[in-house]
């Protein structure tokens, strides 16, 4: 998968989410349960992170691994 498609999963993502199990934001780098996502945009489609509050969150069902090295990765191109 190419970084620049991580947005593709970062926006209109809540009905990932809400099978997901975990999720990673690559603006702050952090991993973390997608339960705890409490906030949201675009009329409640798209999520916010629960650490930082941008909507850079990737569930777990992307094609992208939720780890240090790949949020690092994102946020570097991204960011």
């Amino acid at each position: 998968m190419k970084i620049k498609e991580a947005s593709k999963y970062s926006i209109y993502n809540m009905a990932e989410l809400a099978n997901s199990i975990i999720a990673g934001c690559y603006y702050c780098k952090s991993i973390f349960k997608a339960t705890e996502i409490s906030e949201t945009t675009d009329d409640g489609k798209t999520a916010l992170c629960p650490k930082c509050d941008i909507d850079s969150v990737l569930p777990d069902s992307s094609p992208f691994q939720l780890n240090t090295e790949t949020l690092s990765a994102l946020n570097k191109y991204w960011f």
